[in-house]
């Protein structure tokens, strides 16, 4: 409410707002009964049966009706169109002090158009287009999941391509019978794997057992697939029940993990799988919602069991016609995307080849770091920090392939993505004795059931900090001999890399801990980005001619100088967006706020349409070898900035996604694997039990996510996304 008259008596005057709630025919005040408000209160019938009576101008008091989300949809879409965006920042302008002027315009930087990669993602637009494109893209599939197969060194030897094992874990028939149609057609693979000729009929799959699946071959020029179907019989992929005997809650799920968690581990090696050589597993699983509480979920846990015997995990929902879920129509599409995106965990990436040619150095590698933050609330219950950092590598004569390695900071050295992230949840565990708190007698380490808490870790980010530089001088050790863009994200990674911070970053230096900033290795460049969390970064739209509307430009920008109208060549600072989703496909000159006339002449209404407006993001070059650096003279051609901000930028443009990414494909791959980050404290020889994270009843009824979607976007439970209070904003 805006109130122009004292509400409560013997306020004072003058117009302010107060939040109300509106429930069951009555108002009431947060702090206050409807006894002490003075004046003309709006009646609750009045003010939903005429709201247009109480809001805007007018006399004495004024309401409004505010939706919440929680509240369920409604008819009304989201945000606005760039076009009727800038005229609301032109409005608002106009309230500047005269000092205070807007920042200028971005001027297209260096690249042609949207600043798109060599091997751009084709547009096939008739049909025998698409077929050959299709053709194209599936062979291109194969030959990088056989040079992944070779670099991982987890093909059997033997002679010709190598062979791959895939895991199909299925609960309902009709998953079972479109996954294996969706990997066929994921990979190009012809026939039915020789189901026809065995004749293989729905019994055979449903007695499949470990040590007995239902086994689908194909055989191409690149490699050998096999595809073993199992039911994830014996409860594997039931909700988790905690045992009534225990009595505290906390212990009872962390029992119920173990358990699970073992069953599935020894289940999967009874079918031959192998830490050793890891696999891929695409695993049905019910819809979150029919879990509940959300604790006994099991995603998490057959993700832990799975990643014990060596295989990794891939989600696909079960089909179902409920009105809560209704996604049994998209079980095609949802089955060949889950197919993809466990191709690749596997390191089956397409790596965007940049257009610089000789304006960056031959063979640049490109290094990410991102720190993992998990939360009391995460999906184990157990608050976990971890950096991780992940590598891409050019494969010489291979367009788009790379070489995708994870850094193991155990072994000290670089690994195949897909042990990598197996790895990784092993890096998670925790010791209960070294985060369990206090005993309040002694002073020493309780006794009875270790907890760890969150205020403990929390409390214990100076050791963090001086964990994670540690953890980058081994990193940054490791890439000195060839030339390297290393990425990072500037709110992922400034909590414990502080340095990151805008106050503290030094131009061409880098600091990783407590000795004063140095010069970067002769191969070594950095870069930062800044994504949309905490509305930090922009959203942007593109400079119409006079009289037309505003658009959603796709491209590489840079800063202008007001006095000289040109981008700097001393600038480090630059911007990237990219092109509009399939999805939005709606006009930049969308009205959200009066109808209008379409090309038709006809007078229509679009606020019920979504819109969609580019996000810009930041890339600042912070390190790399200019005309006035020492030793560029002896490194050879001098680094351009600009060269290496619009390498970054191509690098969101990955052929093998129909969208581009929200971040640079390698720090994209470093945020997505934290998937695997799942804190368990490490259990003794002697019991499997007794340690638990204590969750509270809050924590219970928090949701958990996948964490499969671009990390710089998603809001998944258990992770820190933003800043902690007190952190500086840089």
């Amino acid at each position: 409410m805006a109130c122009r008259l004292p509400i409560f008596r013997g306020a004072g005057g003058g117009c302010r707002h107060r939040p109300g709630c509106l429930g069951r025919e009555v108002l009431a005040w947060p702090n206050g009964a409807s006894s002490s408000l003075a004046g003309n209160f709006p009646d609750p019938e009045q003010l939903l049966a005429e709201p247009g009576s109480w809001i805007g101008e007018g006399g004495g008091g004024r309401a409004a009706v505010v939706h919440s989300t929680r509240m369920g949809s409604h008819e009304i879409g989201t945000s606005f169109m760039p076009n009727q965006r800038a005229q609301l920042t032109e409005w608002a302008e106009q309230a500047l002090p005269e000092p205070v002027v807007r920042v200028p315009d971005l001027k297209r930087g260096r690249g042609k158009g949207i600043g798109a990669p060599g091997n751009r993602r084709p547009k096939p637009r008739t049909d025998e287009a698409k077929k050959t494109e299709l053709l194209r893209e599936t062979q291109a599939r194969r030959a990088n999941l056989a040079a992944q197969a070779r670099i991982a060194g987890s093909a059997p030897q033997h002679s010709g391509p190598p062979l791959v094992d895939v895991r199909l874990l299925w609960q309902s028939p009709e998953v079972r019978k479109e996954a294996v149609a969706q990997f066929a057609h994921a990979l190009g693979l012809d026939g039915d794997g020789g189901a026809s000729a065995a004749a293989i009929t729905d019994r055979h799959f449903d007695e499949a057992r470990p040590g007995a699946p239902v086994v689908l071959e194909w055989q191409t020029e690149e490699l050998i697939l096999r595809l073993r179907c199992l039911p994830l019989a014996d409860g594997l992929g039931d909700r988790l029940v905690p045992d009534p005997a225990v009595k505290s809650k906390g212990a009872a799920i962390s029992t119920a993990i173990v358990e699970r968690r073992r069953a599935l581990d020894s289940w999967l090696r009874a079918d031959g799988a192998d830490p050793g050589r890891p696999e891929l597993a695409l695993v049905e699983i019910a819809h979150r919602s029919t879990f509940r509480p959300s604790l006994s979920d099991p995603r998490f846990t057959i993700r832990l069991g799975c990643a014990d015997a060596g295989v990794l995990t891939q989600f696909v929902v079960t089909p179902s016609t409920d009105r809560q879920i209704d996604n049994a129509d998209s079980i095609g599409h949802r089955t060949h995307s889950s197919w993809l995106d466990g191709l690749r965990q596997l390191g089956v990436r397409v790596l965007p080849q940049h257009t610089l040619g000789d304006d960056l150095p031959d063979g640049l590698q490109y290094a990410a770091v991102w720190m993992v933050k998990r939360r009391k609330d995460g999906p184990t219950r157990l608050p976990k920090h971890l950096p991780v950092a992940v590598l891409a590598t050019p494969l010489p004569h291979a367009t788009g392939q790379a070489a995708v390695r994870g850094w193991d900071d155990a072994a000290g050295e670089w690994v195949p993505y897909p042990r990598f992230l197996l790895g990784l949840v092993k890096q998670a565990e925790i010791d209960p004795e070294a985060c369990a708190e206090p005993d309040p007698q002694n002073g020493g380490p309780q006794s009875s059931v270790p907890r760890v808490t969150g205020k403990q870790w929390r409390t214990n980010l100076a050791q963090q900090r001086k964990e994670t530089a540690a953890f980058l001088q081994r990193v940054l050790h490791s890439l000195r001999g060839q030339p390297t863009a290393l990425i990072t994200h500037a709110q992922n990674c400034r909590l414990h890399w502080p340095w990151l911070q805008d106050g503290r970053i030094e131009r061409d230096l880098i600091r990783t801990g407590h000795a004063p900033a140095g010069r970067l290795d002769d191969e070594l460049r950095l870069v930062r980005v800044r994504g949309c969390g905490g509305r930090e970064a922009a959203q942007w739209w593109g400079l119409a001619e006079p009289g037309k509307p505003h658009g959603q430009p796709a491209g590489f920008w840079a800063q202008t100088i007001p006095s000289q109208g040109r981008a700097s060549s001393g600038d480090r600072v630059f911007y990237s967006t990219t092109e509009r989703p399939g999805t939005h496909a709606v006009s930049p000159a969308l009205d959200r706020l009066a109808t209008r006339v379409n090309a038709a002449g006809n007078l229509t209404s679009q606020a019920g349409t979504s819109a969609w407006n580019p996000t810009l993001l930041e890339i600042a070059v912070l390190g790399c070898h200019t005309d006035d650096d020492p030793g560029a003279p002896a490194l050879g051609k001098p680094d351009e900035a600009e060269a290496l901000a619009l390498a970054v930028h191509q690098l969101r443009q990955a052929p093998d996604y129909a969208a581009a990414l929200s971040l640079p494909l390698p720090l994209h791959l470093a945020g997505l694997a934290q998937a695997y980050v799942l804190p368990m404290l490490v259990q003794s020889d002697e019991a499997s039990t007794g340690a638990t994270a204590g969750p509270t009843a809050e924590q219970e009824q928090a949701s958990t996510t996948d964490n499969d979607s671009d990390p710089d976007l998603m809001d998944a439970a258990g992770l820190t996304t933003e800043p902690e209070g007190g952190d500086d904003e840089g």
